[in-house]
């Protein structure tokens, strides 16, 4: 999968100090699959320190922890080692001190020792309260739909703190918002390990892998949100998820199953937005125009302005029937135009001109004085680059409201000044 080398493995960051002449500190990032021992971290200190004009060699020196423990030359960095810890450069101690001590270092690794701990904890609660007005701030700009300025704060915040979990989720959410499948992938994978019990994260990990067009790994991640998940309502929502994406699987069964999901949810409820709109999705999947126009139609009434729904209500009604079904849902009367405008901006904002073209023109024979509906057919004409089509309107209007006027310009004054629509030249 092509994910960007840097999110593709965790791992962590720690400094090697040297506190004798020339002092010096050596930024490390480990990988977590890298398993050398202490003894590779020494030569590559030893390499560092070298090319700052220090003189020390292995058999001088070893590397300590930060309460003086010796760190066993075998062990693995990673056992021995803290996120975000320090080690030292230390004499080397002779004959059985320096046994003793090697051997307890890798019997009690840091990780596992209890005054670690205690310093470990005490360490995040400090980094949480100098972190806290960043979090702040971005929580702000995320609340206000600030995307650019919380992408800023939260990609400064795990530079300070490389396993942050809200913020990769946060950086994650943002690149699945764009719909840039690699990147988002990466993102909540970190955030995913970073917070392993986070179902909210599984679930915008499956939505992630959806996008990217990686269905096992979907459905694994929804499986586990599933899993994860407390609570009636919150089951449901990731029942859903899901579902929706078995039945988007391409795999053989995986429709059929999730097909039966969704029916079986949505027969639990019918009311339920999240199961009606999942299964209106698989409407449009299988061509049934006229239930998922009966499905987003009495979805638009109370969720006018969400973009999914929206969406999916302008594909339903570009579907090779969705015009005619529509007509028989939504039969031509005075009460209709309005509806019918709503619903061509709807398509056009989602590239169905020629359906949105349709919907003003039936508007437009419903209310021939609305100079609305007429300025926005000619627009929308417009954007085919059909100016004699767009032309038609206009003339229309014209014709059919002679005494409106604008000042002393009445339209019939206006239409008599153009010239005969016929002999114009093709445009």
């Amino acid at each position: 999968r092509p994910t960007p080398p840097a999110l593709e493995r965790d791992s962590m960051r720690f400094y090697v100090h040297s506190e004798e002449e020339p002092s010096f500190a050596l930024p490390v990032q480990w990988d977590d699959a890298d398993t050398r021992p202490v003894e590779a971290l020494l030569q590559l200190f030893l390499a560092a320190y070298a090319a700052k004009g220090g003189k020390r060699s292995a058999a001088q020196i070893a590397l300590s922890s930060s309460d003086g423990r010796l760190l066993a030359p075998k062990a693995r960095v990673l056992a021995v080692v803290e996120d975000g810890g320090d080690v030292f450069a230390a004499v080397r101690p002779s004959g059985a001190a320096a046994s003793a001590s090697a051997s307890a270092s890798a019997k009690a690794p840091a990780r596992s020792a209890a005054p670690a701990a205690d310093a470990k904890g005490a360490e995040a609660e400090a980094l949480q309260k100098v972190l806290a007005p960043y979090l702040d701030a971005a929580q702000k700009a995320w609340d206000n739909r600030g995307y650019r300025q919380a992408k800023e704060i939260y990609g400064e915040l795990i530079t300070v703190h490389p396993k942050l979990p809200i913020a990769l989720r946060r950086l994650g959410e943002i690149e699945l918002f764009c719909e840039r499948a690699d990147p988002a992938v990466g993102w909540l994978l970190k955030a995913s390990r970073a917070a392993p019990k986070d179902a909210e994260v599984r679930g915008l990990l499956g939505e992630a892998y959806a996008l990217q067009g990686e269905p096992e790994e979907a459905q694994e991640a929804f499986e586990i949100a599933l899993e994860l998940t407390k609570g009636k309502k919150g089951k449901k929502k990731a029942r859903v998820a899901l579902g929706r994406a078995l039945f988007m699987d391409p795999r053989p069964g995986k429709r059929a199953a999730g097909g039966q999901m969704l029916t079986s949810i949505l027969h639990e409820d019918m009311e339920d937005d999240v199961a009606l709109q999942a299964y209106g999705e698989a409407c449009i999947e299988l061509n049934q125009s006229e239930d998922a126009l009966k499905i987003f139609l009495r979805m638009i009434v109370a969720k006018s302005t969400d973009k999914q729904t929206r969406k999916l209500l302008a594909r339903a009604l570009m579907s090779p029937d969705g015009l005619t079904q529509l007509e028989e849902q939504l039969p031509d009367s005075t009460g209709s135009a309005a509806a019918l405008a709503f619903l061509a901006t709807v398509v056009k904002d989602h590239s169905g001109i020629s359906q949105s073209i349709a919907l003003y023109g039936r508007a437009v024979r419903i209310c021939p004085d609305s100079a609305s509906y007429a300025l926005n057919l000619v627009h929308t004409a417009e954007l085919r680059f059909d100016h004699a089509a767009a032309l038609r309107p206009l003339y229309a209007f014209c014709a059919a409201n002679p005494s409106l006027a604008v000042g002393d310009l009445t339209c019939a004054t206006f239409a008599a000044a153009l010239p005969d629509l016929a002999s114009l030249p093709s445009l």
